[in-house]
């Protein structure tokens, strides 16, 4: 995996009416994103969730590929 800087973005749960503002949390690697998007973000939140490098965007299902390699 990529040791670039990388940031996770995602959207919390909606509430009926609720304006809603996504979440962003920085790492020093790829490696580290994709661990905090598979073991600490909820399955509801995990699924709108992608990573930003200055090279690219990683979808959730690339996220869920990187950390089935990583096992």
């Amino acid at each position: 995996m990529s040791n670039e800087a990388a940031t996770v973005c995602w959207f919390p749960p909606v509430v009926a009416g609720q304006v809603v503002s996504g979440r962003d949390r920085t790492f020093e690697s790829v490696d580290n994103a994709v661990t905090f998007v598979m073991e600490e973000l909820q399955e509801t939140e995990r699924a709108t969730a992608y990573i930003a490098t200055d090279s690219r965007e990683i979808d959730i299902e690339e996220i869920r590929r990187m950390y089935a390699r990583k096992k």
